[in-house]
C-alpha cells in the first residue's frame, strides 16, 4: 500500500491482493475506501478475511457495515461458524450484524443440520439483552422461512421495543405466506389485526403492510374478505401514513371490494395528493374489475368525481359500448363539441352538468343542449319535475332558448313556478298546488315565498295540522292560527327558527315559539325543547310562564341567532 494517497481498491481487486484489501478495511481517512474494500473482498469470496469483515460490521458508517455484511453473506455456509461465534461478541453491533448475515445465508442453505444450527442460534438471539440484536434475529428468522421460528417469533410480538415487535410481525408474515395451514394463517392474521392498535405508529404501519402482503396470497374467501375489510377501515385513519399504507396494500391485494372505498378517497376534494395518487395506482392495479364502478361514477352528480372516473377508465383502456356512455365520458372530459355531435343520447349527461359548481361548465352544458335543440326538450321537462332547484332554473332557461311552449300539464306547473308566474299557476288550477307548496319551502326570498303562500290561497288550498300549515301561517302573517295548532306547531317552528333564509321568517318563528312556551299548555318534552333552543334553564320555566313581560336576554339572543 502506498505511503501517500488512498488505496486503489479497483487495482487491488484486479490483482486479487486480499491482504491489502483486508488492511484497507481499517483505512480511517476515507469511508468509501473501507466500503469498497469490503465489497471487493465479498466479490473475491475472501474467506481468509472473515474475521476482519466481522470486525468491520461495527464500523460507525452504515455503508461500510452493509458492505461487510454483504461480503460475509457472499461466503455462504463457510461463514456460519464464525458468525455464530460473533453472536457472543461483547459489541452489540457485531451481534446484530451477525444475526442479519445468518438470516440471509439461511435463506438459501441446503445443509439441513447446518440450517437447524443457524436457526437455533437466531432463536437464542431473540433473547439477547439488546433490542437491535433481537430485531436483527427476528428479521433473520423471517428470511429463513422456517416454520420452526413461528413460536418464538409470536413470543417476540410482545417485546417491549417497537422495532422488535415490528420485525417479528414482518417475519411471521414472510414465513406464513409460504405455509398453507389455514388455522395458522388465521392466527397470524389475528396478530396483525391486533397490532393495528399498537401504541407505536411504526408497528401499526408494518402490521398493515403485512396484511397487504398476506392478503395478496390468500385464496380462502372468508379470510380474504376479513383482511380486505380491516384494511379498508384504515383508509379513514387519522394517521396519514396508515392511510397511505392501507391504500397501497389494497392495490397489492387486488380485491374488487376495495374499489368503492378507494374511489371515495379520489372523490374527496381535500385528500392529500400522495393519497389520491396511491388510490389511483391501486385501482389501476386491481384492473378490469374496477370498470363497472368507474362507469357508474360517470353518472354521479359531482363533476370532479366524473372527471376522475373518466381519467381512470382511460388508464384502464376502457371504451364505451353505447352512445350514452360515450356522451357521459365526453361531458366528464368537457368535450362539448363532441356531445353536440352525439346529439340526443348526450342529453342526459348534459342535464347532469347543469348542477355543476363551475359556472363555465353549466353555461357550456346549456349551450350544448340548445345546440342539440328539441331532442333535449323531453329530458329538460323531466328535470322540471325531478331536478334540484338550481337544475330546474337551468332547465327553464334552456327550454326558453329552444322555443319550448308549456301546455296545461304538470310540466307547465313546474315551469311557471320556476318563473314565479303565480298568475299562470292560478290559471292552471289545482294541479299547481304541489309545485307551489314545494316552492314555498324552497324559496330563499321571503317575498317570493309569501307570494307562493298567497297563491295557495287563490288555488283554494286549505292548511292542515302539519309543517306546511305552520310555514303558510307565518308567511300569511296569521300567527294566531299557528298558535292554535299548539303542540303540533313546535317542531316545524323550531326547524324554521334555525333556518337563516330570512330574518323576518326567523323572527316570526321565534316569537311564536316563545308565546307557545309561555302559554303553559305544552307538554314537558315540547317545553324542554324550546327551553334548550332558547338557552332557558328548565328550573326557570315556572317564572317564565308567569312572566308576561318582554323576552329575556336569552330569548332576545335566539331571535338574533337561532343557532345559539
Amino acid at each position: 500500500m502506498p505511503l501517500f494517497g488512498s488505496p486503489n481498491i479497483d487495482r487491488l481487486k484486479a490483482k486479487g491482493d486480499i491482504p491489502r484489501l483486508t488492511k484497507a478495511l481499517t483505512y480511517q481517512r476515507d469511508t468509501f475506501v473501507r466500503q469498497a474494500a469490503a465489497a471487493a473482498l465479498g466479490d473475491l469470496r475472501a474467506l481468509e478475511s472473515i474475521d476482519a469483515l466481522i470486525a468491520a460490521m461495527k464500523d460507525p458508517d452504515p455503508g461500510v457495515v452493509e458492505a461487510a455484511v454483504g461480503a460475509v453473506v457472499a461466503l455462504g455456509a463457510d461463514a456460519i461458524e464464525p458468525l455464530i461465534a460473533a453472536l457472543s461478541d461483547a459489541e452489540h453491533r457485531i451481534r446484530a450484524a451477525s444475526a442479519w448475515a445468518l438470516g440471509y445465508i439461511a435463506e438459501d442453505l441446503n445443509d439441513t443440520a447446518l440450517r437447524w444450527r443457524t436457526l437455533e442460534m437466531l432463536i437464542a438471539s431473540l433473547r439477547d439483552d439488546h433490542p437491535y440484536v433481537r430485531e436483527a434475529a427476528a428479521n433473520g428468522l423471517g428470511r429463513s422461512g422456517s416454520g420452526q421460528a413461528l413460536k418464538p417469533l409470536r413470543g417476540a410480538v410482545g417485546d417491549a421495543h417497537d422495532e422488535v415487535r415490528a420485525a417479528a410481525l414482518s417475519a411471521l408474515t414472510r414465513i406464513v405466506i409460504h405455509q398453507w395451514d389455514v388455522s395458522l394463517r388465521k392466527q397470524i392474521i389475528g396478530h396483525l389485526v391486533s397490532a393495528l392498535d399498537d401504541v407505536s405508529a411504526s408497528v401499526r404501519v408494518v402490521a398493515l403492510r403485512s396484511l397487504g402482503q398476506l392478503g395478496a396470497q390468500l385464496r380462502d374467501v372468508e379470510m380474504l374478505g376479513q383482511v380486505v375489510k380491516v384494511v379498508c377501515r384504515m383508509l379513514s385513519s387519522s394517521d396519514s401514513r396508515l392511510r397511505l399504507t392501507a391504500t397501497t396494500a389494497l392495490g397489492y391485494i387486488g380485491d374488487p371490494y376495495a374499489i368503492e372505498p378507494l374511489f371515495s378517497l379520489i372523490a374527496q376534494g381535500d385528500a392529500e395528493e400522495a393519497l389520491v395518487g396511491a388510490a389511483r395506482a391501486a385501482i389501476v392495479q386491481i384492473g378490469s374489475p374496477a370498470v363497472p364502478s368507474l362507469v357508474r361514477a360517470l353518472t354521479e352528480h359531482d363533476a370532479s368525481v366524473r372527471q376522475r372516473a373518466a381519467e381512470l377508465l382511460d388508464e384502464l383502456g376502457w371504451e364505451p359500448v353505447t352512445q350514452e356512455l360515450r356522451a357521459a365520458r365526453c361531458v366528464a372530459r368537457l368535450e362539448w363539441e363532441e356531445c353536440i355531435q352525439i346529439g340526443e343520447p348526450a342529453v342526459e349527461a348534459l342535464l347532469r352538468e347543469l348542477s355543476s359548481p363551475v359556472p363555465e361548465h353549466r353555461v357550456r352544458a346549456m349551450e350544448s343542449l340548445v345546440a342539440i335543440g328539441h331532442p333535449a326538450a323531453d329530458g329538460l321537462q323531466s328535470l322540471l319535475l325531478e331536478g334540484r332547484p338550481a337544475e330546474r332554473i337551468a332547465a327553464v332557461e334552456v327550454l326558453d332558448q329552444v322555443g319550448w311552449e308549456p301546455l296545461e300539464d304538470e310540466y307547465a306547473c313546474a315551469y311557471w313556478v320556476v318563473k314565479r308566474r303565480w298568475d299562470r299557476c292560478v290559471e292552471i288550477g289545482a294541479p299547481s298546488i304541489p309545485f307551489v307548496l314545494a316552492a314555498m319551502w324552497e324559496e330563499w326570498d321571503y317575498d317570493a315565498a309569501a307570494d307562493a303562500a298567497r297563491t295557495l290561497s287563490h288555488l283554494g288550498w286549505r292548511p292542515g295540522d302539519n309543517r306546511d300549515a305552520v310555514l303558510y301561517y307565518l308567511l300569511s302573517q296569521r300567527t294566531i292560527d299557528c298558535l292554535a295548532m299548539g303542540e303540533r306547531a313546535v317542531n316545524p317552528l323550531l326547524e324554521l327558527a334555525r333556518d337563516r333564509r330570512d330574518e323576518r321568517l326567523l323572527q316570526s318563528a321565534s316569537d311564536a315559539l316563545l308565546k307557545l312556551y309561555r302559554s303553559g299548555e305544552l307538554s314537558d318534552d315540547s317545553a324542554q325543547q324550546i327551553a334548550e333552543a332558547f338557552h332557558l334553564p328548565s328550573r326557570q320555566r315556572r317564572l317564565v310562564l308567569n312572566d308576561q313581560r318582554a323576552p329575556t336576554s336569552a330569548e332576545g339572543d335566539l331571535a338574533q341567532d337561532p343557532n345559539a
